[in-house]
């Protein structure tokens, strides 16, 4: 009603526009797919019309790109590899303004680093592995520099371990082990010192565990 009785009214067209993504968050969790694609297209369209007014606005802008990444994850989960990967391009390419406009801007750039793993995991979803380690390739480069920026964020460290780990298991797929080998080592390498610095944090224990048994699956796999 608020939206409707001021159109114009930038706030409340974004406050209705989070109303679609959250019943669409209930319907994801629901499984039903085709509701929740719904309502989510309903929220684009909303994000999309800011972004317009204001291609500028760097909040329009950033909004719009995870209103396409919630598409993209509904096109997985249906099967739509196709509709997913179109999705997360169209992300992609918002991200990449937003990282270009502010260089130093860590969470533009990490955000870029994830809409590169998404499309990396379409492509592996798709077969093509080929195309899937140039994106995650191209999200590892990302990480070891957020990483490198700031050692002590446990948060841009725990996505270098994950980038590593993307790569590892891509080369298994591939029949490379030594690859997998290497990237796995770097996983471990990036967690055991998350796990030593705060040993009480299951999270990053389970992780270690998680790359350390990867090694183990690599080390036995015929060279």
């Amino acid at each position: 009603r608020l939206a409707d009785l001021e159109p114009g009214n930038a706030g409340w067209q974004r406050d209705l526009s989070v109303s679609y993504n959250k019943l669409g968050d209930v319907e994801v969790a629901a499984g039903n797919l085709a509701a929740a694609r719904q309502l989510f297209t309903d929220s684009l369209a909303i994000f999309k019309r800011l972004a317009d007014m204001e291609p500028g606005n760097a909040g329009w802008q950033h909004d719009l790109s995870v209103s396409r990444d919630r598409l993209g994850n509904v096109e997985v989960a249906a099967g739509n590899l196709a509709a997913a990967r179109q999705q997360f391009t169209d992300s992609l390419a918002i991200r990449k303004r937003l990282a270009d406009m502010e260089p130093g801007n860590a969470l533009w750039q990490r955000d870029l680093s994830v809409s590169y793993n998404k499309l990396g995991d379409v492509e592996v979803a798709a077969g093509d592995l080929a195309a899937a380690r140039q994106q995650f390739t191209d999200s590892l480069a990302i990480r070891v520099r957020l990483a490198a920026l700031e050692p002590g964020n446990a948060g841009w460290q725990r996505d270098l371990w994950a980038s590593h780990g993307k790569l590892g298991q891509l080369a298994s797929a591939e029949g490379n082990p030594a690859l997998a080998l290497e990237h796995f080592r770097k996983a471990e390498t990036v967690m055991a010192a998350l796990a030593q610095k705060w040993p009480d944090h299951p999270g990053f224990v389970c992780d270690l565990a998680a790359v350390r048994k990867d090694i183990a699956r690599a080390s036995s796999s015929p060279t």
